[in-house]
């Protein structure tokens, strides 16, 4: 593969409402969504249900730039112009702003985020999870 991927997202969990009544407050549909108690996908054949209600936008990327860039991007064209709205919606509930890169190419990549950045997504009350998958093969 000649692409990493990242995938970047803000996850709002737990929280007693309709999916959809987040995506109206937030004026974004979600990309992910479920009902407690209803049925989520099976894993290894064992049937499995949503444990909270689950609200997601998320984003998906093939490209070889370094990560900040499109983290820097999704705050800015996603999280800051809803600011406001969100840290409503967290004060009430969980959230995670996530990062997953998939680095199939080079070696050793990092992740950087400026002050800023940190301050934005601390300020909406979330959490902040990283996952880098280092995929690619030894040369």
């Amino acid at each position: 593969m000649n692409q990493n991927e990242i995938h970047i997202s803000l996850k709002i969990f737990d929280f007693s409402c309709e999916p959809s009544e987040l995506s109206n407050r937030l004026g974004i549909e979600s990309t992910k969504q479920g009902i407690k108690g209803e049925p989520l996908s099976s894993k290894n054949g064992v049937a499995r249900i949503w444990p909270y209600n689950f609200w997601e936008y998320g984003i998906k990327k093939e490209t070889n730039e370094f990560i900040e860039t499109p983290i820097n991007n999704y705050i800015k064209n996603i999280i800051q112009p809803r600011e406001t709205e969100l840290i409503d919606i967290i004060s009430n509930c969980k959230s995670e702003f996530s990062v997953a890169q998939y680095y199939y190419t080079g070696h050793n990549p990092g992740l950087h985020l400026e002050p800023e950045t940190i301050k934005i997504i601390s300020k909406i009350g979330a959490g902040i999870d990283v996952d880098i998958y280092c995929l690619a093969e030894d040369e």
